[in-house]
């Protein structure tokens, strides 16, 4: 009579076993970034979070063009950062969910698989872009992986999956897409599905009731903010290297009929898809592909050891060599932040003048004009302490020339300008140029936010 209490107690050990693995790389992976600064979009939709949870209206007192959950994912993440600090929270955020998804994908997973594809994930979370950690991008990615995994789950426990892959779809509208391409491939609708079509349900219902405002105020500049960038020759080359890899990925997954690695790859191929469409071609966007991409390769390493492993190896040299300027703090801009930090920590507050503030505008947008000034204006009627205006709108703008005054530019502005009378140039720290309030002005306000 065979010993059922040994039994279980080996499966137990086969399933523990490359889930502490994974879990190990993926601390390590968090523990690198625990001294690093947020991204600057995380750090000002986390920033955003922070307001709204605050009372600020997302839409009127906020002007953004991100639909809502680009903030709200960051929710959880407040009340532990008015103990912690915000940026320490939001890691922690990222780590949490992270862990979530690898127990989830490690009781999914087929034992001959487990063991690649959960250390994969967590190679991939914890050190691949390590710049974007805590995008929403890395969020997507890690709440859709367990979806992607066919398997006999639980009533709960199906839901769960579920719920967590219809946040993950919901970060940003361009995500149907994947979800459309693996619906089609899936052809069902169980309770994972449901909760999914549930929390898409819910969230559309949360836009009509709670974020008016967005969708009257905001929503129909995001044209003209997406009319502001333009491809360049760096973004056109990363959208090339990753659609190829994904192409080549194809060909062995097809030949190997395994549900796994075509469901990942499928994932892959609408996240890229999405980061195209997108028309920006940043960095952070192809994130995702490139994330399920390697789960696809990951997965082949039990169906086709050889091509598992040369794709592997392509997809890790790739990511290396996106990710050594980061490692080597050699990133030109971000070399700036200590620096900057620095002197900002002597104000009670700031906020900053940058490119992201007008897109369009510059080249005479009207709509994006519009939205630059207003939210300027309303930046200065907080009374910051420091006004820091970057002085290179040459990214993404289409403004080829970094000769552009941005300040002569928001200056025509009659109200801006009565404002910007109270503000007197003080450093200047790489391309940014700080503005201090002089002291006859009005007192300075916390909790002012960047104004780009």
């Amino acid at each position: 009579m065979s010993d059922g209490g040994g039994e279980g107690a080996a499966k137990g050990a086969v399933l523990l076993r490359p889930l502490l693995v994974a879990a190990a790389i993926l601390a390590v992976g968090v523990a690198t970034q625990l001294g690093a600064y947020l991204n600057h979009d995380v750090a000002f939709l986390a920033w955003v979070a922070r307001a709204v949870a605050g009372g600020a209206v997302y839409g009127r007192d906020i002007l953004e063009v991100n639909f809502p959950l680009a903030f709200l994912i960051y929710l959880p993440a407040v009340p532990l950062g008015a103990v912690i600090g915000l940026s320490l929270a939001v890691k922690l955020w990222t780590a949490a969910l992270a862990a979530l998804s690898l127990l989830l994908l490690a009781k999914a997973l087929p034992a001959e698989r487990r063991g690649p594809v959960l250390i994969a994930f967590a190679l991939f979370v914890g050190f691949a872009l390590p710049r974007e950690f805590g995008q929403r991008e890395q969020f997507a990615f890690i709440l859709v992986a367990p979806w992607c995994v066919e398997a006999s789950r639980g009533r709960w426990h199906s839901i769960l999956v579920g719920a967590l892959a219809g946040l993950g779809f919901a970060i940003k509208p361009h995500f149907l897409i994947p979800l459309a391409v693996l619906a089609l491939y899936r052809r069902r609708l169980g309770r994972e599905e449901a909760a999914i079509v549930g929390v898409g349900a819910l969230y559309a219902l949360l836009l009509l009731v709670a974020f008016r405002p967005f969708l009257v105020e905001a929503l129909p500049l995001a044209r003209a903010a997406y009319g502001g960038i333009e491809y360049n020759g760096e973004g056109a080359v990363r959208a090339a290297i990753a659609g190829f890899f994904i192409l080549a990925l194809a060909v062995p997954v097809f030949g190997s009929r395994d549900r796994t690695a075509m469901a990942f790859l499928l994932a892959a191929a609408g996240f890229y898809a999405a980061a195209v469409l997108q028309m920006k071609l940043f960095p952070y966007h192809f994130l995702p592909g490139w994330g399920f991409a390697v789960l696809a390769a990951a997965a082949l390493l039990h169906s086709r050891p050889p091509a598992g492993r040369a794709l592997l190896a392509a997809a890790a040299a790739v990511l290396v060599i996106q990710a050594l300027p980061w490692w080597r703090g050699s990133e030109g801009r971000e070399r700036q932040i200590p620096r900057l930090v620095n002197v900002l920590d002597r104000g009670r507050s700031f906020t900053f003048v940058a490119k992201a503030l007008a897109g369009e505008a510059p080249r005479g947008d009207g709509v994006a004009e519009q939205w630059a000034v207003r939210q300027a204006v309303a930046e200065l009627r907080r009374s910051p302490d420091t006004v820091v205006v970057d002085t290179d709108w040459s990214r993404h703008t289409g403004l080829k020339s970094r000769s552009f005054d941005a300040l002569a530019w928001l200056r025509r502005d009659p109200e801006f300008d009565r404002l910007w009378q109270g503000y007197s140039e003080g450093a200047q720290v790489g391309p940014f140029r700080l503005f201090r309030l002089r002291a006859a002005a009005s007192p300075a306000r916390p909790g002012c936010s960047p104004a780009g």
